[in-house]
C-alpha cells in the first residue's frame, strides 16, 4: 500500500548477506544475492506510519468534515475502499521488490527491467479489472456500504474519482514495489513529498475555500497520483535505478 511505502521511506536501512547478517564496514556488497532490512531490527520500525503522512489523510477528512457528516461518511466509505484495493494490487509490487532486488543482486540488469515491465502490465490489468468491477457495480456497491440515502447521495462523486484513478494507481503501486527492490528510496521520497505538498494539500484546501466539497478533495487526490506516476514512471524508463552491487 502507498502508506506503507512511505513509511518504508524513513527508516533506516542496510545491506545484509543472504543470512540476514549485516555487512562489516568495507566489506564488497557484491554477493549473488543482496536485500534491505530496517536496521537495527525491531517488531514496529518497518511499520510506523510517518506523521506527515497521517497529516495529508488528516486534513483531508478535516475538509469533508466541513461539507457536512454525509460527506465525511462518504469520503471515508471510499477512502477505505481505495486502501483496500491497493493492498489487494500491493501483491504485485511485494513480487517486484523481491525479484527485483534479487536480480540486481545477480548482477542482471536484463532480469530486473524484465520483471519491472511484466509486472507492471500485470498490475495495469489486475487494476483494469477492478475498476471496471466497480464501475458497473456503481449502482449497487455502495448501498453494501450503508443504507444512509445522504451518504448514498454523496458517495458518487468520490467512487467515480476512484474508479479513474485506479488503472493509473495500478502502475504507481506496481513501479513502487520496483524501485523499493532496488533500493531507490530516496527518490521516492522526495517524489511522494513533492507530489503531495504540490498535489494533494493545495487541491484539498482549495476545495474548503471555493466550495468545490468532496469533488475538490479527491482531485487532490487524484493530482497526487498523477504526479507520482510522473515521477516514478521517468525514474523507471531512465534506468537510473538499476545498479548492481551498490547500496
Amino acid at each position: 500500500m502507498l502508506w506503507r511505502h512511505c513509511s518504508r521511506l524513513w527508516t533506516k536501512r542496510r545491506w545484509v548477506t543472504p543470512d540476514g547478517h549485516a555487512f562489516p564496514a568495507g566489506e564488497s556488497r557484491r554477493l549473488p544475492y543482496r536485500r534491505w532490512v530496517c536496521w537495527p531490527p525491531s517488531p514496529c520500525t518497518c511499520s510506523s506510519i510517518p506523521p506527515w503522512w497521517v497529516g495529508f489523510f488528516v486534513s483531508a477528512a478535516a475538509v469533508a468534515a466541513r461539507f457536512g457528516a454525509a460527506a465525511l461518511a462518504a469520503h471515508q466509505v471510499v477512502l477505505q475502499l481505495w486502501g483496500l484495493l491497493a493492498l489487494v494490487l500491493d501483491s504485485l509490487a511485494i513480487a517486484a521488490q523481491a525479484l527485483v532486488g534479487a536480480a540486481l543482486g545477480a548482477g542482471d540488469v536484463a532480469h530486473a527491467k524484465s520483471v519491472a515491465w511484466r509486472v507492471t502490465v500485470f498490475s495495469l490489468l489486475a487494476a483494469g479489472v477492478l475498476a471496471a468491477a466497480l464501475g458497473a457495480g456503481a449502482p449497487l456497491l455502495p448501498a453494501l456500504f450503508t443504507h444512509d440515502r445522504s451518504v448514498l447521495a454523496a458517495i458518487a462523486v468520490p467512487w467515480w474519482f476512484l474508479v479513474a484513478q485506479l488503472p493509473f494507481a495500478g502502475i504507481v503501486f506496481a513501479l513502487d514495489g520496483v524501485l523499493l527492490g532496488a533500493g531507490d528510496a530516496a527518490f521516492m521520497r522526495t517524489a511522494t513529498v513533492v507530489s503531495a505538498l504540490i498535489g494533494f494539500l493545495p487541491l484539498t484546501w482549495l476545495s474548503l475555500v471555493y466550495g468545490w466539497g468532496l469533488a475538490g478533495i479527491w482531485s487532490g487526490l487524484a493530482t497526487f497520483v498523477a504526479l507520482r506516476l510522473l515521477f516514478v514512471g521517468w525514474r523507471t524508463i531512465s534506468g537510473r535505478w538499476a545498479l548492481t552491487g551498490t547500496v
